[in-house]
């Protein structure tokens, strides 16, 4: 940590006291590091939460939407359909979908 004389160098008695730009630049570190972690939770959030598209019929599979009449709540990302489901438009599974751009 920096330190500044809070009188001048001449002076016997000096008294020391953090520099503020350090307290600052600690405070900015903790901040930054702070910030890019938000920024790397939304990048997994969208990520997770991508549109696919079938590329046989074109149907858009919408996560805030789901599929309830297939039992695919609200919510939930295309990476945790079960391999099992199917394009509720043309049948064809999983296999069959990209993300949607």
């Amino acid at each position: 940590m920096m330190y500044l004389p809070l009188v001048s160098n001449k002076s016997p008695n000096i008294q020391q006291k953090p520099f503020l730009s350090s307290i600052f630049a600690e405070k900015f570190d903790l901040l930054n590091n702070g910030l890019i972690f938000v920024i790397y939770i939304m990048t997994l959030y969208k990520r997770k939460m991508e549109k696919y598209v079938c590329n046989l019929c074109g149907y858009i599979y919408d996560p805030a939407e789901g599929d309830p009449e297939n039992g695919i709540a609200p919510g939930t990302p295309f990476e945790d359909i079960p391999d099992t489901w199917t394009c509720p438009a043309c049948g064809v599974g999983k296999e069959h979908f990209e993300v949607f751009r």
